[in-house]
């Protein structure tokens, strides 16, 4: 009994004179690296079938249950799912990891109208460094150089790029060198083709797209040259300014480019002679991966696992691979920068994802440093929300978004046009295996004529998307672009099953027209929609707010946000 007594004295002691450690964070939903190696291997064995499965479970489960978020629709929630189950039973290693992570997106599924080409920049060491350019395919008269590559995107040859019409699309157009997300070890140009066509049809100009090199291979400061050096061929090209975005990691290396010419500036001439560059004209950061030394131990980081795809210990594994590879070079976590003297850059978050509280704190920093910044928090959105663009509203406009915020950097034309808005459908029943109505939107001429049918199932601006089972509605919208002073007279058209209502709506300036257009059949169907005239005002916010989106839905009392943080940041002002 004594002993007994006297062994716990001791232990006590030596609890109260040595530190513990930091409290391992508890196994988060998507984190099985806890488990036996032998459900580890099945779980990564039965990968294939899972994610379909997965799809399928997403989609039945919120049309019978409901969403787990209120903006959610069954399509949405079913992607999101598969991603889930695909993250969560991926190997934890880097080199199968980036074996499954190096499949291009295909052609089919690439956003019709893009031109894309291919040019090859030999490296100081001999190597070569791919650099892939997008631009739309209206805004060039090339079309007929192309070849057809698949039945969406045309595929040119390498000499485009040095032509005098190339040149000519440079100089007036906006450029944006995008440095694509992976968690700087994973992924490449091809996984992230599909959101490189979008954002050029977004800007209406050209985007570059570097094959860095990546972790454990390189380091950070071997990804900043190759950025470096794309951004280099677009000056050259003609460009005389050219904006600097990423996603995710990419983001991160964005600011750091940024930061390293800034930097570069303000040293005596001899000194990083290669960085004395002309500085970006603005940084977009989608869901920016800034800070890898941020730990799992609150926060976003473990309130968010519930709702997004990225599972903390795939986070922390990728992270300590990139901080490894490149030593004593902090670049991969430019949060921990002075951030002064920036270009205008503008912050993109989710919601829900997991990284959202430090680019919360980025977008503070940036602001107290007297950096123009606009933080945009989208409600209910993941990481990387603009690559669910196919299937909800909000990443639509989060490209939206984009696409103005670099004209404006650039001072190119504003584009106006006018939205066509379907926010809601009564009377709608149809069977499990029915399409939804679709809306076409076609602009007015005064001769008599109309132009081109935007349909909101195939344009780049919207696409139709579906709630509830037994009685769905519909949201989605369509953008007809406008000339300066050109005043709208718009034909809309709802089409289901072959049945054909339509109605003509002239549009005033200042003004929000709303109506009703009924569809009459075997199953009558009234859709409300509103339509108005946008520009890029509309979606470029004033620098230094942080807000929410003004067609974003109020607080759901079924969700409430952890009481960590407020539902939105405050101001930054």
């Amino acid at each position: 009994m004594r002993a007994a007594l006297l062994l716990r004295v001791v232990l006590a002691k030596m609890a109260h004179e040595q530190p513990f450690m930091a409290a391992t964070p508890p196994p988060g939903p998507l984190d099985y690296s806890h488990s036996h190696p032998c459900v580890r291997w099945f779980r990564s064995t039965t990968l294939p079938l899972r994610v379909p499965l997965a799809l399928l479970k997403g989609k039945w489960r919120a049309r019978v249950c409901g969403a787990k978020r209120p903006t959610w629709n069954p399509r949405f929630e079913a992607y999101v799912t598969a991603l889930r189950s695909a993250t969560k039973n991926a190997p934890r290693d880097v080199g199968l990891l980036r074996a499954a992570t190096s499949v291009s997106v295909p052609g089919p599924l690439l956003p019709a109208g893009v031109l894309r080409c291919t040019e090859r920049l030999t490296r100081p060491d001999g190597s070569e460094l791919a650099v892939e350019f997008v631009w739309p395919r209206a805004a060039t008269p090339m079309a007929e150089l192309s070849r057809k590559w698949s039945t969406t995107s045309a595929q040119t040859t390498p000499d485009v790029v040095r032509t005098t019409e190339f040149r000519e699309l440079l100089r007036t157009a906006p450029a944006l060198v995008l440095v694509h997300g992976g968690a700087h070890c994973l992924c490449g140009r091809g996984t992230h083709r599909d959101l490189a066509f979008r954002l050029a049809l977004a800007t209406g100009g050209v985007i570059v797209m570097p094959d860095f090199r990546r972790p454990p291979d390189a380091s950070s400061a071997d990804a900043l040259d190759d950025v470096r050096a794309a951004y280099e061929r677009v000056l050259e090209l003609g460009a005389s300014r050219a904006c600097v975005g990423g996603d995710s990691a990419g983001g991160g290396l964005a600011l750091a480019f940024a930061i390293k010419i800034r930097d570069a500036g303000a040293t005596p001439d001899g000194r990083d002679g290669a960085w004395r560059l002309a500085p970006p004209a603005g940084c977009l950061a989608i869901s920016p991966w800034v800070d890898l030394g941020e730990e799992r131990t609150g926060g976003s980081r473990l309130s968010n696992e519930r709702w997004d795809f990225l599972p903390g210990d795939m986070i922390d594994l990728l992270a300590r691979e990139t901080v490894e590879a490149s030593g004593s070079d902090a670049s991969h976590s430019p949060v921990k920068f002075d951030l002064h003297s920036l270009p205008p850059t503008l912050i993109q978050t989710g919601q829900c994802e997991v990284l959202h509280d430090q680019q919360v704190r980025l977008a503070r920093a940036a602001a107290a440093a007297g950096t123009p910044t606009t933080l945009t928090v989208f409600r209910d959105m993941p990481h990387v929300s603009p690559i669910f663009s196919f299937c909800h509203e909000t990443p639509r406009t989060a490209l939206r978004q984009a696409g103005a915020f670099v004209r404006a950097c650039l001072g190119t034309q504003r584009r106006r046009g006018v939205l066509v808005d379907v926010v809601s459908a009564r009377g709608l029943r149809r069977g499990l295996f029915a399409k939804a109505p679709r809306v076409g939107v076609a602009l007015l001429t005064g001769d008599g004529g109309r132009g081109e049918f935007v349909w909101t199932d195939r344009a780049v601006a919207g696409e139709m998307e579906t709630y509830a089972f037994g009685r769905r509605g519909t949201r989605g919208n369509v953008v007809v672009a406008l000339e300066d002073g050109e005043q709208a007279r718009l034909l809309v058209v709802v089409e289901r099953r072959g049945v054909v209502a339509e109605t003509i709506v002239d549009v005033v300036e200042g003004d929000v027209t709303k109506a009703e257009y009924a569809l009459d059949g075997a199953q009558p169907v009234i859709l409300a929609a509103s339509v108005s005239y946008v520009d890029d005002e509309s979606f470029v916010l004033p620098s230094g707010v942080a807000t929410e989106p003004a067609d974003a839905l109020p607080p759901h009392e079924a969700h409430p946000l952890p009481a960590h943080r407020t539902p939105f940041p405050k101001p930054l002002m």
